[in-house]
């Protein structure tokens, strides 16, 4: 619905204003006591910048897949990136 729309784009807007200021942790709270975020494949890439910038690399990589899963080509390309520091820790 359009008021689902406009409620998933403002919560999305605060997670990455929380990450710009790099309150991470501020971040990934708003996306996990959301609901709609599971069904969000931008608000699971979101998560995953969110958890990455915690260093939550587990956690960001499995959100990471479920929004490449759900067709986001940014977090297929984040994806590589996170499993890349993933191989370096």
């Amino acid at each position: 619905s359009a008021a689902s729309d406009v409620y998933k784009r403002q919560l999305n807007e605060n997670a990455v204003n929380a990450i710009s200021r790099e309150e991470y942790a501020k971040a990934v709270e708003l996306l996990e006591k959301s609901e709609v975020t599971a069904r969000s494949a931008e608000l699971l890439s979101t998560l995953g910048v969110a958890y990455a910038g915690a260093g939550q690399y587990d956690k960001a990589e499995d959100v990471f897949r479920r929004a490449s899963e759900a067709g986001s080509a940014t977090a297929r390309h984040n994806l590589e990136e996170v499993r890349q520091v993933i191989d370096q820790l």
